[in-house]
């Protein structure tokens, strides 16, 4: 005899059957509804400290999510038939029927009608544009299913049926019945559960989402209410999760927008340094016996020369030429607005930044560029309202121009508010549908979002509006590789090089690829090209250079060219920028000279330019340690594994948590365990 002996005659509803607790049962429930909703809540809590710390979360979320949702459904049952001595009749586990499927399909679409309806609301209200519905679907989806794009669909698709059963189990099965025959109400012990619900996942899901669910909880409660089984509540679920994890399309979209721009500028036709020269002769030229702020005839030359000395990445040097050229013409807009864009990053930068900006608009108010460049600066300033307001007041001046629209959506996207994004975007493809900018900006927030079938779509339609571009080319071939698609990224690749032979950046991603897929000696070949069209542009050189000093495949290796490339990298940008003169030191190294490769590497580390971030300096004092011991660098060795203090301290008190958690479960199962002795004696 278990401790309650209940018959099915005995239990004439789920509330009937739990109205026998005694008193120290609470103690029992506790234990379910912590063991139930502290699995989710231990996992959120986890997901969140580690987006604070700046962690990724690994790859396997979607295994822990669904070990997660086993634990929790298991503990419950061992709780009702082990310890309660109940059947899982009393939690609405019964015989499935066609009902159960009826109705659970007509409460999914219900969910998805009634959140879609509230996303719509709080978008419609704060947007203004009449083309917001077509957004809103990309919102009825928790954080949780980012965080599955990293698994394949079907594990995906796993852990949302898993959590389907695991989630209604929990909340509507075990919590409704438990405080309701607790409380004595059935409608306060389905809003305790549902708060419970909701508070529990509040982390994994999102404010906003969890927001939105509420109206999707309420019919949840309300179905098992009326039929008292779990199976309909179960179909919903599984039909509002798998919507939800159908637009988001498993991917994973980090480095897609840096990469979406890899390759798309065309080496200049003339020499930087044979420009340079000739601009400094010009100057002189024209110049003469008068000094040269007293010559507005030079301020052309001034800015053409600090545009290649920007090319280049002498900053200074091209802000010092752009400065003397706005001296020798101030009511050129243009020659602010340059000057404004080379100014960098930084609070400093971006205040000199706006000041430009400010006397753009003093001198015409109507400049919609200027609004949206000086929106973005006060952005970098942390000021998003003088950001926003910025971007109204362009779509205010011009409301049918689709690229203030285009621009508020950059905007947006910045804030993390993609809902808005996407319908600005939406606003002005339907203001111009064919605007290839328009386009070409959804496929990118296609791409930011991991919905690579659509970017492939849009990129698709620009190749047909522009066929004799390679624009859409290298979009479609961006999400092709995102999308793991190799074969068709490689064709698209290949048919840029068809087009523009001369092309260094679809040399070196056609490289990039052809390694990713084995291709070692095709790969080789058209890094080799990269050498030969002996490119201007600093990035095509740092990554040949870089590839073939520090892969891990011999076959790419190829010390002494990799010095040349990196050498005029570093010429180009006067020997003053970390970034090239590591990958010098790297080459170097492959070539078996030391001794340089420890003399650029010691330059790197006291360059002007570059990235200077600590870990990335131990990683340079790592490398330099390398080739005092004349040992080569290989590319994916970041050096000694030292985690900094901030993730000693959350992973500290993650094992807190989870051992204090794991302590109280104990203490639990110990205490009903005691109880139980009396009761089989």
């Amino acid at each position: 005899m278990r401790g309650v002996n209940v018959t099915p005659a005995a239990a004439p509803s789920v509330i009937s059957e739990a109205a026998q607790y005694p008193p120290d049962r609470v103690r029992l429930t506790g234990a379910g509804l912590a063991v139930g909703f502290g699995a989710p809540f231990l996992l959120g809590l986890a997901v969140l400290l580690a987006s604070l710390a700046g962690w990724q979360w690994p790859t396997g979320f979607a295994i822990t999510r669904i070990g997660a949702a086993i634990l929790a459904s298991g503990a419950i049952a061992v709780i009702v038939q082990h310890f309660e001595g109940w059947r899982f009749t009393t939690v609405g586990i019964r015989p499935f029927e066609i009902s159960d499927l009826k109705i659970g399909l007509a409460s999914g679409v219900g969910m998805l009608a009634i959140t879609l309806a509230v996303a719509a609301m709080f978008s419609h209200a704060g947007s203004g544009a009449d083309s917001w519905f077509s957004a809103i679907i990309i919102e009825i989806r928790p954080r949780e299913i980012f965080l599955l794009s990293n698994a394949s669909w079907w594990l995906a698709a796993a852990a949302v049926i898993a959590l389907a059963f695991s989630d209604e189990l929990v909340a509507r099965g075990y919590a409704m019945t438990r405080l309701s025959a607790l409380t004595g109400s059935l409608w306060i012990g389905a809003v305790g559960a549902v708060a419970l619900d909701l508070a529990a996942h509040a982390a994994l899901w999102g404010i906003e989402f969890t927001c939105c669910f509420l109206a999707a909880e309420a019919i949840l409660a309300f179905v098992f209410l009326q039929r008292r089984r779990l199976w309909p509540c179960v179909a919903a679920r599984l039909i509002f999760g798998l919507v939800a994890l159908v637009p988001i399309g498993l991917g994973t979209a980090s480095a897609v927008i840096a990469h979406v721009h890899k390759g798309s500028r065309i080496a200049p036709g003339d020499n930087s340094e044979r420009a340079i020269a000739k601009l400094n002769q010009a100057l002189r030229a024209t110049s003469g016996a008068i000094p040269l702020p007293l010559n507005p005839k030079t301020a052309p030359e001034f800015a053409r020369r600090a545009q290649v000395y920007w090319a280049n990445g002498q900053r200074d040097l091209a802000i010092a030429d752009m400065t003397t050229a706005i001296s020798l013409d101030p009511k050129d807009r243009e020659l602010l607005r340059m000057r404004a864009e080379m100014y960098g990053t930084g609070d400093e930068a971006a205040a000199s930044a706006i000041a430009d900006y400010d006397r753009i608009l003093a001198l015409d108010p109507r400049d919609t560029m200027a609004l949206h460049q000086r929106a973005f600066e006060y952005r970098a300033l942390n000021n998003p309202v003088a950001a926003m307001a910025d971007m109204n007041a362009a779509i205010k001046i011009a409301p049918k121009d689709p690229a203030n629209y285009r621009a508020r959506a950059d905007l947006y996207f910045v804030e993390g508010e993609n809902v808005r994004a996407a319908v600005d975007i939406e606003t002005a493809m339907r203001l111009d549908p064919n605007n290839i900018k328009t386009v070409q900006e959804r496929a990118t927030f296609y791409l930011r979002t991991g919905r690579f079938d659509n970017a492939i779509a849009d990129a698709t339609r620009i190749i047909a509006l522009m066929p004799e571009s390679t624009l859409g080319y290298r979009i479609r071939e961006t999400a092709y590789d995102a999308k793991g698609d190799w074969k068709d990224a490689l064709s698209d690749v290949s048919e840029i090089i068809r087009r523009q032979p001369g092309n260094a950046s679809a040399y070196s991603n056609r490289a990039g690829l052809e390694v990713d897929t084995g291709h070692l000696r095709a790969a080789r070949r058209d890094y080799e090209q990269v050498a030969r069209l002996n490119p201007d542009s600093l990035d095509d050189l740092d990554t040949a250079a870089w590839a073939m000093s520090t892969s891990i495949h011999p076959e790419i290796r190829d010390g002494k060219t990799a010095v040349a490339l990196a050498t005029k990298a570093c010429r180009l940008t006067g020997w003053n920028n970390s970034n090239y003169l590591v990958t010098l030191a790297a080459a170097y190294a492959e070539e078996g000279d030391f001794v340089q490769a420890v003399s650029c590497q010691a330059k790197a580390m006291e360059a002007p330019y570059g990235d200077h971030d600590p870990d990335h300096l131990a990683l340079m004092r790592w490398q330099l340690a390398l080739y005092k011991q004349h040992r080569h660098y290989r590319e994916g060795d970041f050096g000694p594994r030292r985690p900094p203090k901030i993730e000693l301290l959350v992973g500290l008190i993650l094992f807190i948590l989870i051992l204090v958690g794991l302590l109280t479960v104990a203490a639990g199962v110990i205490k009903l365990a005691r109880y139980r002795a009396p009761a089989r004696a």
